[in-house]
Parts: structure tokens; C-alpha cells; sequence
């Protein structure tokens, strides 16, 4: 009989030629130095290199190799299963073949499975180095693990590593229940061993990246397939058919016991995404004669954000420009990370951009509903259960539908009758705040599960050091106010001495700058370019230390420091305030903090955006009091004030919706005339560039939708949020000027009536654009000396030639309302007309 080898090693490759042989060579003078006998299996997945014809120059003649040859790609976890199920050995195991973990870790596994291990694997340490790839491939790695550990309930630190040991005796046949054929075949066999109670042992190696070695991982399509099987996996683990001894708790149970204990709230949720999405859907439906696909866009500047979308559906992924076809290779200020959540279903399923506007319409408000829901309630939870979930329902409506009550005069006109919104309700604008509202809402909940030192706090940990990560590339306000959080919480737990919650508030915040360490990456990148400072003040950044105090927070602190004292009016201390004080006090400071953070550190950006989550937030903090207060005091007031809240905010959020619908009915109804010109750019080059020639007003209006809705970029536009030259901005004023006429004598008197787009063009910050002089130690110095310069440049400027002055930049149509002005024409002997639709002109320039 011939005799079985100690050790089976099994070596699946894909186009592994350049280091194949090399790295055989490698293993095996290993193994020679040992009282170990070995045989090792080659098995090609149909490469497409010469990998094959290398396996077998390898394996001429050599008893101790194995040859085995795909005719088509089945998958490396196929391969490897197949190589371990023809194995002979003792030991049978694999390791990947570039060698990025040592072949010497092989002698540890084998000892561990002499001393009675069933499987041992390499734990990766990695040797770190900063480059971005690394990077990038090292977080996808570490946040897998940690989602492998929760969904999975594992207690290994890393289960796919490709360098794993097998008892064969004891491990065949819990090989073959493994079904992956792909990467996530490490993570199977893993979770199988665990849940067939197998000795698991991991022992650690040195991980050093091969980066001359090309990688057959895909980071984003592979994170998305690794989800979705382990999706399928933990179905398959939870059956009950199957022969797992640990079976995990179903998701399913766990959906219909919170819709059992939830139904009322998640009800509601579904009426605010009716309240939110209605006039959008009605409006569809009761105009099917003249819709033609163009969305409601009653929200503030609703189109910049669907351009920055748009952007990345036209292949700029980074969107360092949407408006501006020189500077698209250019690094973004602002990285399009949510925007980029929007892109997907396009990307992924082609599903139309509108459409997922649309259906984001109610999506998110929904979701955003139930995380205020579900915070209030768990901050409640030692009030009894009616009143605790009433006061939930009461705080979520307030926040979604109810927001503008915060205004008094919004107040006053409800109860007058006489609303008259100007814009949809606040959480119907794509991108932010929506977006950060349920960033920061999901961050909170992890916080405050790491604050209640729960049996998970590890996974509460990751949870909001993720959605800190998440905040930091997306959107300041909501990062900003969550750090701030994170700050007063810090200082509350320094004051009572405990250092353990303090240890794990800095996990959260170093967390969260390593997994969004592409971004600060990105932005250093950025700051190298000679118009950084520039493009930063013009994207709303303040150099000032002086203070800025918000009434509302002020007011609700007062009350809810009050209201406390009231709670415990004997011997008050602050020790003697619960969790739940202090996570909703955090709120109130980091609040006032966020907004006063530039005393310290000299520089902000419009903090007048924060009101966008400071206002949700002291929301929260009054139903707290109403609901742990006022509720044990008198029940009929707390009755009261939890309808009239109610009431208040259903009448406001639909009032508002209904409002705004009908005010720009007709005119939502004459701008999808404007769809078949936009057909017609999208049926043109891709990132053609417009010039758009009409009165102010419609300027703006065309030049946003253009962006938006087509794959054209803007000759000249106030959208200057990128690195770019200030020049270029000057530039698109001059041309506009002269498109609309403006004449030699007429310049200074037409800056006079348009000052505001004036200081559009020509501010250097946004002290000029909006005439703000709140920080008294910051201004403007530039925007008096460009608007004294300008009425003589343009007189020069019309001096020029026309064609030449145009051709500084790519131009290749020129739309017009109605036909270019005869003036116009005649200086630009170089277009023609080449088409007109619903009144507009479009000409060819060339």
C-alpha cells in the first residue's frame, strides 16, 4: 500500500506565473530541512498566463506533486476545496502562493494540530505602509472581520486568511459542506469548524503586502459579493435542517418581534414618507400630459446636489468639478461620498437618477423617523412603556414634519392660516442634511450602547467609529457636532473619573480617522494645490475667534439643567445625574461648543448650518424632560403638550408640502418643456460644454438642470466650490455681461441693480456673498477692490474679439432663449443653429 504523506499541501492558482516556480522552490527547501514527508497539489483555475504550462515544468517527474488543470474558472474557493478533498496527508491545508504570510508559520500549524487542534490558521499582523492602496485594502479588511464577528458570532479575529492547517481524520467531512466557490469560502469553512464545535486555533504571522504581484481582488465588487454570501450564509446557518449546533438567532424573528412591539411607530414612519414623497407622486400621476421626467426641485440647491450625482454617473467618480470641464481631474474639497450612495442603483442597476430621487423621498425620511424613534425610545427606558413610546412618536414627528415650528413666525402663520413655504420640508433635499441626519442619528445609537457598557460595547465601538468615518467624508456639519459630543462626554467622564469610558470614547474617535483615512489622504492631496485657500474660503470657511451663541440651545440647556435640579432637589450633584443626563446634556454643550469651536481654533465653516441638527437635538432634550419629568408630575399636562406636538407638527409637515406644491405648480409644470433639449445633450460628446445665454434668473434655472440632468458641463457659472483659478471665475462674469448686453455706459448702472450677482462673481468669501458681518474680526477685502476694477475690464473686454475671448476654454454649444441677439451673432461669425426646441436655441460653436 503506498504510504500517506504527514502533510498535504494544496496550492490553488490563477495567473501566477511571475512568481510561481520561484515561490514553490521556497516552500519546499522549507520542507526538506524537516522529518516531515509532503506532497503538494497544483491546481490551475484556468489562468490566462502561462501558470499552466509552469505547473507543469514543476511537476515533471516528481512523485511528491500533483498537477490538476480547470478547463474554466471555477472560483478560488472551489479550487481550494477540491485540493483539500483529493489531499492524502495528515495535515492537509493550503496557503496562497504569493507568499505574502512566510511558509515558516507552516511548522506552528502543524504543532498546533499535534497538540490536538482540529484547524490552525496565520492570524495576520500586518507591516504597515502608507501607501493608499494598502490603506484602503487594510480597512475593507478589518471592517469585514468586525462584520463577520457580529453577524456571524465568531470569536476569530481572522477568518480569511489564505493560509489555513486541517486535521483530515477529523476535519473531511465538514470540507464538504462548505459550497463557496469564491473568496468568502475562507470565511464558510471558519464558521462551519465553529458552529461543528471543532478546536479552532489562530496563531499569528507577519503579513507583508507583495505589491509588484497583480491582484485578482476586486475591493468594491468583492465587498459586495462577500456581503451578499454571508447574507446567504447566516440564512443557511439558522436552518434548522441543517446540522450546526450553535444556530444563531433568526433576523426574521427578531423583524416581527420589533413590528409586534413597534407597529404604531412603524405606521407613522410609513405616513411621514407618504407626506414627504405625495406631491411628488401626485404630481406625476394628475400631469401625465405634460410630465416628461423632470422632478420637483423646491428644495435649496436641490440641483447642485443631483449634479454632483450626475457627475459620478458620467464616470468622475471624485467630482473634483461638476460645472467646469478644466478642473474635473482636480482633487474635490468635498468628497461625493453620500452623493455616491445615490449613484449606485444607477450605476449598479440603471435605474434613472430621478427615480431614486424619488424614492429617496420616502426612504430616507422614513428611516430617519425611525432612528429618532428608536433613540427616544431607548433614552426613555425607565419610564413606563405607553408613555415612553407616545413621547418617541411625539419627538420623531417633531423632527421630521415638525422642524419649522422651531420658527416662531412659522408658528404664528399656522395658526393664522396663512403659510407660505417657499421650499419643501427640510429633510426632503438630497445629499445633506438628510444624509448626515441619519449618519449622526446611527452614530448616536452605537455611542449610546457604548455608553450603557453593554455585553457588545466592541461592536458599539466599530459601529460609531464607522459612522464617525462615514461624517468625516461627507459632511462637517454632522462630524463637527458629533466630535463635539464625543468631546463633552470625554469631559463628563474625566470629572467622574472614569478612565475605562474615556479609553473607549478615543477607540471611537481613532477608529474613525482610520477608516476614513482616504479622505484626510484626499485632502491633503488637495491642500498641495496653489488654489487651495482660495477655493476653501469660497466654499464658506472663517478664520475668527469670536463667539457665536445659539438661543435655542441656550434656552433648552436652561430648562433641562432645571429640570433636573427639580428631579433631585435635595443634595443635587452632578454624580448623582444618570447615563442618560449626560448623553442628552453632551448634546446641548457639544452644540454650543460646535458652534464656538473657532474661539480655540481660529477657523469654522458657516455654522449657521449646524442649526440643522442642533434643532433635532434639543428636540430630543425637551420630550426627555416632558416625558421623565413632567410626565411623573402631571399626566394631563404631559397629555396636553404630547397632542398639541402632535397635531402642531402633522398640520405643519403637510401645510408645507401641499403649500410649496401648489406655489410652483404651473411653474414645475412649464420647465418639463425643457426635457427633450437635455435628450438632446445627452445624445451629443460626453462632457460637452454649454454656454447659456438668458436673463439672470433663467441663467441660474438652465445652467443648474443642465448639470443636473445631462452629461454637459457649464461654459460659464457661479458654481465654484472646486480648486480653481480665480480668474476663471472673472472670466464667466465678463461673458455673461456681454451675452445679456450690457453695454460700455451701461456697466456701473447695471451693478448697482445687481449687486447680489455681483458679489456672486466677485466676492473672495462668503462675508461678500452674503453681506454677513456676524464675525466682526473677518471680512472681505477683495470684493471692494475686484467691483472697482471691473466696470473698466469689461469696457476692455468689449474692446476684444469675441471668438477669441471664448476660446480661452472648451465651448462647443451656445443655448439661448429664444434666438441669440443679433449683436451676438454678428460677432461670432463661427456658429450655427442647429436645432430649436421648446423655444430654446441651441447653437454649434466652432
Amino acid at each position: 500500500m503506498e504510504q500517506k504523506p504527514d502533510i498535504s499541501l494544496v496550492i490553488a492558482c490563477y495567473n501566477e506565473a511571475n512568481h510561481l516556480e520561484q515561490n514553490i522552490h521556497r516552500i519546499e527547501s522549507i520542507l526538506q530541512r524537516t522529518k516531515y514527508s509532503y506532497e503538494f497539489l497544483l491546481i490551475d483555475d484556468a489562468s490566462q498566463d502561462d501558470t499552466a504550462e509552469i505547473i507543469k515544468k514543476i511537476t515533471e517527474n516528481k512523485e511528491i506533486f500533483s498537477a490538476f488543470f480547470h478547463n474554466k474558472n471555477v472560483g478560488r474557493g472551489g479550487t481550494v476545496r477540491e485540493g483539500l478533498l483529493k489531499a492524502r496527508g495528515t495535515y492537509i491545508g493550503f496557503l496562497d502562493i504569493d507568499l505574502e504570510v512566510h511558509p515558516q508559520y507552516l511548522f506552528s500549524l502543524i504543532t498546533a494540530l499535534e497538540e490536538g487542534a482540529d484547524v490552525a490558521t496565520v492570524k495576520r499582523v500586518y507591516k504597515w505602509d502608507f501607501s493608499l492602496n494598502f490603506l484602503i485594502r487594510t480597512i475593507l479588511s478589518v471592517i469585514y472581520k468586525k462584520i463577520v464577528k457580529v453577524v456571524l458570532q465568531l470569536p476569530y479575529d481572522d477568518t480569511e486568511t489564505g493560509f489555513k492547517f486541517f486535521n483530515r481524520q477529523k476535519t473531511a467531512s465538514f470540507i464538504t459542506q462548505s459550497e463557496n466557490n469564491g473568496w468568502f469560502w475562507d470565511t464558510e469553512i471558519m464558521a462551519i469548524a465553529h458552529h461543528s464545535n471543532l478546536k479552532v486555533v489562530e496563531l499569528p504571522g507577519l503579513f507583508i503586502r507583495n505589491d509588484e504581484k497583480q491582484s485578482t481582488v476586486k475591493p468594491f465588487i468583492d465587498s459586495i459579493k462577500y456581503l451578499r454570501s454571508l447574507y446567504n450564509f447566516r440564512k443557511k446557518i439558522y436552518n434548522p435542517n441543517t446540522n450546526f449546533s450553535s444556530p444563531l438567532p433568526s433576523v426574521s424573528n427578531l423583524m416581527k418581534n420589533f413590528i409586534k412591539d413597534h407597529w404604531l411607530a412603524i405606521i407613522i414612519a410609513f405616513l411621514v414618507g407618504i407626506i414627504y414623497i405625495g406631491p411628488h407622486l401626485w404630481f406625476i400621476v394628475s400631469n401625465s400630459d405634460v410630465y416628461q421626467g423632470i422632478p420637483l426641485m423646491q428644495s435649496a440647491n436641490e440641483d447642485f446636489y443631483i449634479a454632483r450625482i450626475q457627475e459620478i454617473v458620467n464616470g468622475h467618480p471624485l467630482v473634483g468639478s461638476q460645472a467646469l470641464f478644466e478642473y474635473k481631474d482636480q482633487l474635490p474639497l468635498s468628497p461625493p461620498t453620500s452623493e455616491f450612495l445615490y449613484a449606485l442603483p444607477t450605476l449598479i442597476l440603471g435605474v434613472p437618477i430621478v427615480a431614486t430621487l424619488n424614492a429617496s423621498n420616502f426612504i430616507l425620511p422614513t428611516l430617519l423617523f425611525l432612528l429618532v424613534y428608536a433613540l427616544l425610545y431607548r433614552l426613555l427606558s425607565q419610564s413606563n412603556e405607553w408613555p415612553r413610546k407616545v413621547s418617541a412618536i411625539a419627538g420623531a414627528l417633531f423632527i421630521t414634519l415638525g422642524y419649522d415650528l422651531i420658527d416662531y413666525r412659522t408658528v404664528f402663520s399656522l395658526i393664522q392660516g396663512r403659510v407660505e413655504p417657499s421650499s419643501w420640508l427640510i429633510w426632503s433635499r438630497p445629499v445633506n442634511p438628510i444624509m448626515g441626519a441619519i449618519y449622526l442619528f446611527s452614530f448616536l445609537h452605537f455611542l449610546w450602547s457604548v455608553i450603557q457598557n453593554n455585553k457588545r460595547h466592541k461592536v458599539a465601538i466599530v459601529g460609531a467609529g464607522f459612522f464617525l468615518a462615514i461624517m468625516f467624508a461627507s459632511y462637517f456639519f454632522s462630524w463637527g457636532l458629533a466630535l463635539s459630543i464625543l468631546l463633552m462626554l470625554g469631559l463628563f467622564y474625566l470629572l467622574q473619573r472614569n478612565y475605562l469610558m474615556i479609553k473607549r470614547l478615543i477607540f471611537i474617535f481613532i477608529f474613525g480617522l482610520l477608516i476614513s483615512f482616504p479622505y484626510w489622504y484626499l485632502s491633503w492631496q488637495a491642500k498641495q494645490s496653489i488654489w487651495y485657500q482660495d477655493s476653501l474660503l469660497r466654499n464658506g470657511v472663517f478664520y475668527t475667534h469670536y463667539p457665536l451663541l445659539n438661543k435655542l440651545l441656550l434656552v433648552t440647556l436652561v430648562v433641562y439643567i432645571v429640570a433636573s435640579i427639580f428631579k433631585l432637589p435635595k443634595n443635587f450633584k452632578l454624580s448623582r445625574l444618570e447615563r442618560v443626563d449626560f448623553f442628552i446634556l453632551s448634546f446641548l454643550l457639544g452644540g454650543l461648543f460646535a458652534f464656538n469651536q473657532q474661539i480655540i481654533t481660529g477657523v469654522t465653516i458657516w455654522p449657521f448650518h449646524f442649526v440643522q441638527y442642533t434643532i433635532p437635538l434639543s428636540i430630543i432634550a425637551m420630550i426627555a424632560v416632558l416625558c421623565r419629568i413632567v410626565y411623573e408630575r402631571s399626566k394631563m399636562f404631559w397629555i396636553l403638550i404630547i397632542v398639541i406636538v402632535v397635531v402642531a407638527s402633522v398640520w405643519s409637515g403637510i401645510s408645507i408640502q401641499s403649500g410649496t406644491y401648489v406655489k410652483f405648480l404651473e411653474h414645475n409644470k412649464s420647465v418639463q418643456s425643457y426635457a427633450p433639449v437635455f435628450n438632446w445633450f445627452n445624445q451629443q460628446e460626453k462632457d460637452c460644454v454649454v454656454l447659456v445665454s438668458a436673463a439672470r434668473e433663467q441663467f441660474i434655472e438652465l445652467s443648474g438642470m443642465i448639470l443636473a440632468f445631462t452629461h454637459c458641463n457649464i461654459y460659464a457659472n457661479t458654481w465654484v466650490y472646486s480648486l480653481m483659478p480665480e480668474e476663471r471665475r472673472y472670466h464667466s462674469y465678463l461673458v455673461n455681461l456681454r451675452f445679456r448686453g450690457v453695454s460700455a455706459d451701461g456697466i456701473d448702472e447695471y451693478l448697482k441693480k445687481n449687486n447680489s450677482e455681483m458679489r456672486t462673481y466677485l466676492s473672495s468669501n462668503w462675508v461678500g456673498l452674503y453681506e454677513h458681518s456676524v464675525f466682526p474680526d473677518f471680512e472681505d477685502l477683495k470684493l471692494s477692490k475686484r467691483a472697482e476694477r471691473l466696470p473698466n475690464d469689461y469696457r476692455q473686454f468689449l474692446d476684444k474679439d469675441l471668438s477669441t475671448e471664448l476660446n480661452e476654454y472648451r465651448l462647443d454649444f451656445i443655448l439661448s432663449i429664444g434666438p441669440l441677439a443679433e449683436q451676438i451673432k454678428d460677432q461670432l461669425p463661427n456658429i450655427e443653429l442647429l436645432n430649436e426646441i421648446s423655444g430654446l436655441s441651441i447653437y454649434k460653436y466652432y
